[in-house]
């Protein structure tokens, strides 16, 4: 397994359909413990900017913010 690329407290964007969000990494686990995420090897725990809910994403929606 490879380590995970974000860690909490990152800022980083996710793609949701086809829409990119800013977001805060708030957490993380390996997609085997996730309910739903078998086969993904990393899964983040994001709230997306101004929200007030957490969403749990997969390691391939999620990307840097542009510089």
């Amino acid at each position: 397994m490879t380590e995970p690329r974000f860690r909490p407290g990152q800022q980083a964007v996710v793609s949701i359909g086809k829409q990119d969000v800013a977001c805060r990494i708030i957490g993380y686990e390996p997609g085997e413990n996730a309910r739903g995420f078998h086969g993904v090897e990393w899964v983040y725990h994001v709230i997306p900017k101004g929200a007030d809910f957490g969403l749990n994403v997969p390691e391939s929606a999620i990307h840097k913010p542009a510089s």
